[in-house]
C-alpha cells in the first residue's frame, strides 16, 4: 500500500516524495509564542536553511520579534 510502513494495524506513516537534488528546505521551530495585556505578541523562533543530497544545515538563525 502506498504511503504505509510496516506500523501497528491502523498506523500510517505518509512520506514525502523525494525531493529533486538542488532543493532547499527552510526549518522553522517556533521556541515560544507570547502576547501581553497590550495585545503585542512576542514570537521567538529560529530556522535553518537545508541544502544539498544529505541536507546539510546551510544557514542557522533565531530571532525574538514583537508585533
Amino acid at each position: 500500500m502506498l504511503g504505509h510502513s510496516r506500523e501497528s494495524a491502523g498506523v500510517f506513516i505518509f512520506l514525502d516524495p523525494p525531493a529533486p537534488p538542488d532543493t532547499r528546505m527552510l526549518v522553522v521551530t517556533v521556541l515560544d509564542a507570547e502576547t501581553d495585556a497590550s495585545g503585542t505578541v512576542t514570537l521567538q523562533a529560529s530556522w535553518t536553511l537545508r541544502s544539498g543530497q544529505r541536507a546539510r544545515a546551510t544557514l542557522t538563525r533565531g530571532d525574538v520579534s514583537n508585533v
